[in-house]
């Protein structure tokens, strides 16, 4: 197997950051994160009536009706997009505050996602913004995760765990700056299409 390619040399080198503090999600929105997905929607809107100003940027191509399904109700401060193309995607992710990869955390998910990975880890990665990874202990991807020190990790379901990591990313402590360095360099060494193309 391989690893789905990112192109590391087409990320500016300084993006400017968002004005308002923001999570951004990008991706498809069905079973296997929805529940993630909630946690955060709640997590960040307990957050904001606790008086931290933060909002949830989703980028996806689902449907209205798809969004109603999978999500509900959802908060003021999360706010919908339409998919960005792949050329402009890096762009919005480096210019997010924290990024967040979910998976929803249940015996069926973990079933169903044991051994796949997400095709937007490696662009999360590259860009060296603070990703928040939800998912359940047993799948690669946790694991993977986990081995390279990359991502803060959560394992549990709910929005508290949830809240948690969006103030630890938020801190901006050695730590942090230490898991988006590692994660640049994993991208670069294991993500890069250059590489990947190579090794193929």
């Amino acid at each position: 197997c391989f690893p789905n390619p990112v192109k590391i040399n087409s990320i500016d080198s300084v993006v400017a950051k968002s004005s308002i503090t923001n999570i951004v999600f990008a991706g498809k929105i069905g079973w296997h994160n929805n529940l993630a997905i909630k946690d955060m929607v709640a997590s960040v809107d307990n957050l904001n009536r606790k008086g931290v100003k933060i909002q949830f940027d989703i980028y996806s191509d689902c449907t209205l009706e798809q969004r109603d399904y999978f999500l509900g109700d959802v908060a003021e401060s999360t706010i919908f997009h339409n998919p960005m193309p792949n050329a402009q995607i890096l762009k919005v992710l480096a210019a997010a505050h924290i990024l967040f990869l979910p998976i929803s955390i249940t015996e069926h998910t973990e079933k169903f996602t044991r051994y796949s990975m997400s095709t937007k880890m490696g662009e999360y990665l590259s860009t060296g913004v603070p990703t928040i990874y939800c998912g359940p202990s047993s799948i690669a991807m946790t694991e993977f995760l986990k081995s390279k020190n990359c991502a803060i990790i959560v394992e549990q379901s709910g929005e508290y765990y949830i809240e948690n990591a969006i103030m630890k990313a938020l801190e901006n402590s050695d730590e942090i700056k230490n898991m988006c360095n590692c994660g640049i360099g994993l991208a670069q060494s294991y993500f890069d299409i250059e590489v990947v193309s190579r090794d193929f």
